[in-house]
């Protein structure tokens, strides 16, 4: 870019100003590209600056239960919930918490992340399938069978391309009037 460097002296030392930021703002922008191009290091990033978001609860998290510290994982997943997480399937697919399962304490954080997800489906004039088998799916997490039973069987009411995956929650499920699975496992979706 052409500099003005004739002139009164504000104006040029402005302009030197002006294009030293842009410099060193778009190699900060370059340096940061690369964070960009790996969903981890996203991830890694958004909780290196951000502690007490989501990610940086949910990595915490992880790094707890490595450590052998279940109590404080509990309260970071429910920290992250109280954020706006309410991925339970991510975590219950996942291998990272495994050995949490069963506990008081996390089988409650689940179940209310599975009740969010029923809430804000369950809250719309028309659901779409997508969002009856989101019902379903959480409706199994809490152990609420007959419930989860009823989401998948609305699925297969609307025509669509989760018919396939209804009918394989369905076989997965305990006969009707069963008793709740407490295991919070989240039925196959594909």
């Amino acid at each position: 870019p052409h500099l003005p460097l004739r002139g009164p002296w504000p104006a040029r030392v402005g302009a030197v100003l002006a294009f030293a930021v842009l410099a060193t703002l778009s190699l900060r922008a370059h340096d940061r590209a690369r964070i960009w191009a790996v969903p981890a290091l996203v991830l890694a990033d958004a909780a290196a600056h951000y502690p007490d978001g989501v990610h940086g609860h949910l990595l915490r998290a992880r790094r707890q239960v490595e450590e052998g510290h279940r109590q404080e994982a509990v309260a970071s997943l429910r920290a992250a919930y109280q954020r706006g997480f309410d991925g339970f399937e991510q975590i219950l697919k996942g291998h990272a918490f495994q050995q949490l399962r069963g506990d008081h304490e996390f089988d409650a954080v689940i179940h209310d992340m599975a009740g969010h997800r029923i809430e804000l489906f369950e809250g719309r004039p028309n659901p779409t399938q997508a969002e009856l088998f989101a019902i379903g799916i959480a409706h199994h997490a809490r152990g609420e069978i007959d419930l989860a039973r009823r989401a998948f069987e609305r699925v297969l009411e609307q025509p669509g391309p989760l018919e396939e995956h209804a009918q394989r929650a369905l076989a997965g499920l305990p006969p009707p009037g069963g008793a709740p699975d407490k295991r919070q496992r989240a039925p196959s979706d594909g």
